[in-house]
């Protein structure tokens, strides 16, 4: 079945009451009835306005109530849909275009002007460049098409495009890759992998929750909320308002949320403000499912949660990724654990140099084959191929982990491709991180590695830090050399920065660190005070 026939052929019981609810302008609703209407005049919008098969229809736009329907229509007029991170800059939307195989590209009019000179650098046509003006929103009066005046097509002309194709064969969605390591690439998510994600998530999400999107529309954990809520499987209360925990626990109990999907990040700050004060401990009374994902959270924050919600409600870690779908899922957290693999995935770890299968309990890289797993990478053959092991179906996460042998959860410990040595001892970046998130001045962190001191084939630790009040440098790399191996203390350098710039699940985006200006205090080439040695 295509995605799209899916969508529209399922209709909930009650096809006129709210499916998505804009949670800052609490009167603009989505109902289903509106959302099958509006995907189909989309779809002959873009028809009419020159759309081609698979033409790839971008979307830069903060989250929105019509963000998905955008998306949906452009799959439903035979394109695939594009979903841009909404915190890039031009050199990051210019890789997203051409990474992305973009021939469309709508912005919200906040962002038109950075699509617009995008457009003008890559020699794009840019009366290819629409206004995405939602209906409830200010419409766009200019002179560039936009999503308010395709709206204005007739929908009953709309007819498939998939009939009689192979769902298997035709990409419906580019989701791109967190580029914390590297720039993004788009996984090519297919008609039949859309829909069986679709219909697994009930995992992730339960039938008939309210659901908070707060995090990245754009993103994998967002596409989940929206895509269940347009499907009429849960009701969808969705936020622009990403980076204040005051607004955000407010929003959770006004409208008395019962789940959530939060990256770890988010799970920490909101976890905060109530152990502050900021808001009562009562806040969070409505929740039974917290499901949270993307990064390390350590348990003294889980603990402390956990004592905030009610007795009933479910605390879960969920591991996956934008090429993986979710993978894995616990009923509630067990320290250490991200759960067991949701039904239908089947999941092993591999020597990553031999590639043999190693036994439960120790560890390697975790490999992934379902019916969730993604086709490809868009227009780079040669990724798409060594993210699979030879000749199999298996996808290699890159991420370091066992398998219990008790309890047969996945254990995760670090990820392959970030982890270095110094001086012959292996230095996992999150493992340094965690233990400088402890630190009670650190407030976030970022660890990676630098070019040593005195050795060209070398490396040194290196952090990024945002102080939560005074610290130096030197007390950075002396606290790490008191937990940890002193090797993994960051001597190669101490950067304090005003923030961190992280993506939807929370990953920090690496491109970005290296272009901040370090604040004072920042020092390169320290060494461990011999009190520590």
């Amino acid at each position: 079945m295509d995605y799209i026939t899916r969508m529209l052929s399922n209709p909930p019981q009650d096809v006129h009451g709210p499916i998505m609810v804009d949670a800052d302008r609490p009167g603009r609703t989505l109902s289903w009835q509106e959302y099958s209407v509006s995907v189909k005049r989309v779809a002959v919008g873009l028809r009419e306005a020159g759309v081609a098969d698979r033409d790839g229809v971008g979307l830069l736009s903060p989250n929105d109530i019509y963000f998905h329907v955008l998306g949906d229509g452009a799959i439903a007029a035979g394109a695939v849909f594009v979903p841009i991170p909404g915190f890039v800059k031009e050199a990051d939307l210019a890789n997203c275009i051409t990474s992305g195989d973009v021939k469309w590209l709508f912005a919200s009019p906040e962002l038109i002007e950075l699509a617009l000179a995008t457009a003008e650098t890559l020699a794009m046509d840019t009366s290819r460049i629409l206004v995405f003006d939602p209906p409830g929103l200010d419409p766009y009066n200019g002179p560039k098409l936009s999503l308010s005046r395709l709206m204005e097509a007739d929908e009953t002309v709309w007819r498939n495009p998939y009939n009689d194709q192979d769902p298997r064969t035709l990409a419906a969605i580019r989701l791109f890759t967190s580029g914390t390591t590297g720039k993004n690439k788009a996984a090519e998510i297919s008609h039949a992998t859309q829909v069986a994600r679709l219909d697994s998530d009930h995992a992730v999400l339960p039938l008939g929750s309210k659901v908070v999107q707060i995090t990245g529309i754009y993103h994998l954990s967002g596409q989940t909320v929206c895509n269940r809520a347009c499907a009429g499987m849960l009701t969808a209360y969705v936020s622009r308002v990403d980076n204040d925990p005051a607004t955000i626990l407010d929003k959770i109990q006004v409208y008395g949320i019962d789940a959530v999907l939060f990256p770890t990040v988010l799970i920490k700050k909101l976890t905060a403000a109530i152990l502050d004060g900021v808001r009562p401990r009562d806040t969070l009374q409505s929740l039974r499912y917290v499901t949270f994902g993307g990064s390390f959270c350590g348990t003294p924050v889980l603990e402390a949660l956990k004592d905030l919600l009610p007795r009933e409600a479910h605390l879960r870690p969920v591991y996956g990724s934008t090429e993986s779908g979710f993978a894995s899922i616990a009923k509630d957290w067990t320290p250490g654990y991200v759960g067991l693999p949701i039904e239908d995935v089947q999941v092993k770890v591999i020597d990553p140099e031999t590639l043999e299968p190693l036994v439960p309990g120790i560890e390697g890289e975790i490999c992934v084959r379902s019916a969730y797993v993604f086709d490809g990478y868009c227009k780079n053959p040669e990724a798409s191929k060594s993210a699979f092991l030879p000749g199999e179906s298996w996808f290699r996460t890159g991420d370091k982990g066992s398998l219990d042998v008790r309890n047969g959860q996945i254990a995760l410990t670090g990820r392959y491709k970030e982890i270095f040595k110094v001086n012959s001892v292996q230095i996992s970046p999150s493992e340094v991180a965690e233990q400088l998130m402890l630190h009670p001045g650190i407030a976030d962190a970022v660890v990676c590695s630098t070019p040593a001191r005195d050795d060209d084939d070398a490396v040194e630790c290196m952090a990024y830090v945002v102080r939560s009040k005074d610290l130096t440098a030197q007390e950075v790399v002396d606290y790490i050399a008191t937990k940890l191996n002193r090797h993994k203390s960051p001597t190669g350098a101490v950067v304090f920065c005003e923030h961190i710039t992280r993506g939807a699940v929370g990953k920090p985006v690496r491109e970005h660190l290296v272009a901040q200006t370090p604040l004072p205090g920042s020092a390169r080439y320290l060494t461990v005070s011999a009190s520590h040695n």
